[in-house]
């Protein structure tokens, strides 16, 4: 059974956290974000609340760029972590301008933070 197998390397993610480089953190993010099917996109086959509420504090603002916003938000959404702090510092690096959205981009963000 995948589960088992997910649940093992969650276990693992857990303990090799602190020593992952940010984009260590990003990718295995986004790769766990990633497993659902293509009906339900809003909704994950594996659950793991403790290792996905880890990655999002794990994760250093330097690492939400232009490119890993949108991603990370939408996993953020599938995932369901309660997070707030991730979501605010992140929407705050494009009001500041750190982070530049194309239009279309930012609408997407929009909607994104509206379903949350």
């Amino acid at each position: 059974d995948h589960h088992d197998w997910l649940r093992a390397a969650c276990v693992r993610v857990r303990a090799i956290l602190p020593a992952l480089s940010p984009r260590d953190v990003v990718r295995i993010t986004l790769a766990f974000g990633e497993l659902y099917t293509k009906r339900r996109t809003r909704t994950l086959l594996f659950h793991d609340y403790e290792t996905y509420a880890q990655l999002f504090q794990a994760l250093p603002l330097e690492a939400v760029t232009a490119n890993t916003l949108l991603p990370l938000i939408r996993a953020y959404r599938r995932m369901g972590v309660a997070h707030e702090s991730f979501v605010r510092a992140a929407c705050e690096r494009v009001v500041a301008a750190d982070v530049v959205l194309e239009p279309k981009e930012l609408a997407e963000l929009v909607q994104l933070l509206a379903e949350l």
